[in-house]
């Protein structure tokens, strides 16, 4: 019985804190549950995308990696945006990632499982970021990168054009709104 009692009480107590959010707290946390939300079907939205072109390329319909890519680039972009997502440069690098990685497959210099792997890799290192970006958000003297190379160099993607490359890196640069991986 002692139990049931302090199991009500703690139960009361706890709705009570939802109870004392003010008006501000409560509009804030709806306005995040809201982008959440919307975040989830952009990334729903990507991935019917993603399986629809490749979908194509299988039937014979695409002709290759490249195609299903630029099939799938656009209109994942579109989610993204239309949701609200404020990462855009991280979607941005993604799908010019995923296009370089789609040539070389085409290419025959990397196979599909590779690909993907490598896709998969800075998938984990951008959402890593993401979660960093979003942690460091409230503070007040978050380290951000002080350049977007140094961003790319972070996520693994980029090196001074003076360093040798390894055979099977994939670079990315930042042009004047363009971002190009090759």
């Amino acid at each position: 019985m002692t139990r049931l009692l302090a199991i009500t009480l703690l139960g009361v107590a706890l709705a009570g804190c939802v109870a004392v959010m003010s008006p501000a707290q409560r509009a804030a946390l709806q306005k995040q549950q809201v982008a959440l939300q919307r975040q989830r079907e952009a990334k729903r939205r990507a991935e019917q995308v993603v399986l629809e072109c490749r979908e194509k390329r299988l039937a014979g319909e695409l002709s290759g990696y490249v195609a299903s890519v630029r099939c799938s680039n656009d209109r994942i972009r579109e989610a993204w945006a239309a949701s609200g997502y404020p990462h855009m440069d991280l979607v941005d690098l993604q799908l010019a990632y995923r296009l370089a990685v789609a040539r070389r497959v085409d290419a025959g210099s990397l196979s599909e499982q590779h690909g993907q792997r490598r896709v998969a890799e800075l998938t984990a290192r951008i959402n890593a970021e993401v979660r960093e970006r979003t942690a460091t958000a409230s503070r007040a003297n978050s380290e951000r990168p002080r350049s977007y190379e140094e961003l790319l160099q972070r996520l693994g993607v980029w090196s001074a054009a003076t360093d040798p490359p390894e055979p099977d890196t994939i670079r990315c640069f930042q042009g004047r709104e363009l971002i190009t991986c090759d």
